[in-house]
C-alpha cells in the first residue's frame, strides 16, 4: 500500500516517481490524462433500458425536448427538424422551446446526464456543441461528474433516426393520451424559463409590496413626505433605500415646501455594543 507524500514527488520528480511505480506493479492514474472516461472498456456495462417508450429515438427527443433546439437534435440523429417536431407531437409533448445561448451553457450537466445511457461519446460531444476534449474535463473536473453517472461509460450504439413504424405510433398515442389524462390544460401553460431565477437574483428591480388594507399603528410612521439622506460614506444605501421605498411601497418624497420628517442614515459607534446591528431613533 503506498500512501501518498508530496514530499516522495518532490524528490523523486514525476517522470521517476511513475517509472518506479510501474516497475513496482503500482497503479496510478493522472488527473491530466484525457480519454480514460470516453474510451470504451472492459468493464462497460449496456445502457438502462427504457422499455415504456417505444424506442431510443422517442427516448431522445422526450428527454432532450427541453434541453437541446431541435436543429441540434436534429442533426445530431440525421433527421429534419420537422421530423424530430412530429415524434415530439406524437408524444404529447408541448411547444418545442427555443434555448438561448446562456441557457444551453447553464444547462450542460442535466444534459449529460440524460443522454449518458442513450448516446455514445461522438453523439453525446455533438449535443453540446462541444469537443471532446471539454467533455473529457468536464467528467473528470466538474464535482466528480464521471463518479456521478456511474464512473463508466456504458455501451451505446449511434442513435440515426428512422420513421417511425406503426407499432412505435401506436404506443406514442398510448403515450400522449395518459399525458392529457393527468395533466389536462396545464401541460400547455407556458412555465418559468429555464434559469429564470439567476434573473431574479440579480434583478435591481423590487417588487410592489403595498397592503392596501393596512393601517397605520401606534409606533408607525408614515415616511410619505419624508427626506431620506445620509452622512457622509452613505450616499449610496440612502439612495438604495429611496429607490426601494419607492418601487415597492409608491413613496412620495418630500419636496422643496412639504417636509413632514427626515430619516438620516449614520454610523455611530455608540449608539449599540450589537456588532452588525442598527437602531431606529424617531423624535
Amino acid at each position: 500500500m503506498l500512501e501518498r507524500d508530496s514530499s516522495l514527488l518532490a524528490l523523486l520528480g514525476r517522470r521517476d516517481f511513475l517509472k518506479g511505480a510501474a516497475a513496482a506493479g503500482i497503479t496510478v492514474t493522472s488527473n491530466l490524462r484525457l480519454g480514460l472516461a470516453l474510451q470504451p472498456r472492459a468493464e462497460s456495462a449496456p445502457p438502462i433500458p427504457e422499455p415504456h417508450f417505444p424506442d431510443r429515438l422517442h427516448l431522445f427527443v422526450w428527454r432532450n425536448w427541453e434541453l437541446v433546439n431541435v436543429d441540434r437534435m436534429a442533426e445530431v440523429v440525421g433527421a429534419t427538424p420537422d421530423q424530430i417536431l412530429e415524434i415530439g407531437a406524437s408524444l404529447g409533448l408541448p411547444p418545442k422551446p427555443y434555448l438561448t445561448n446562456e441557457q444551453l451553457r447553464r444547462i450542460y450537466i442535466t444534459t449529460i446526464r440524460q443522454n449518458w445511457h442513450l448516446l455514445p461519446p461522438d453523439q453525446l460531444v455533438r449535443l453540446l456543441g462541444w469537443r471532446q476534449e471539454q467533455l473529457e474535463k468536464t467528467l473528470k473536473e466538474d464535482d466528480m461528474l464521471f463518479i456521478k453517472v456511474g464512473s463508466r461509460r456504458p455501451d451505446n450504439p449511434v442513435l440515426h433516426y428512422q420513421a417511425p413504424s406503426a407499432e412505435a405510433r401506436k404506443r406514442s398515442s398510448a403515450i400522449k393520451q395518459e399525458i392529457r389524462e393527468v395533466l389536462g390544460v396545464d401541460l400547455r401553460l407556458k412555465g418559468e424559463a429555464p434559469f429564470h431565477f439567476i434573473e431574479d437574483l440579480v434583478s435591481s428591480q423590487y417588487s410592489d409590496q403595498r397592503d392596501a388594507t393596512a393601517e397605520l399603528g401606534p409606533d408607525e410612521i408614515d415616511l410619505n413626505g419624508w427626506v431620506v439622506t445620509s452622512s457622509d460614506g452613505l450616499s449610496g444605501l440612502a439612495a438604495g433605500l429611496r429607490r426601494y421605498l419607492q418601487e415597492s411601497f409608491a413613496w412620495t418624497p418630500a419636496n422643496s415646501t412639504s417636509e413632514k420628517g427626515r430619516l438620516m442614515l449614520r454610523i455611530d459607534h455608540e449608539a449599540g455594543l450589537v456588532p452588525d446591528s442598527f437602531r431606529i431613533a424617531a423624535d
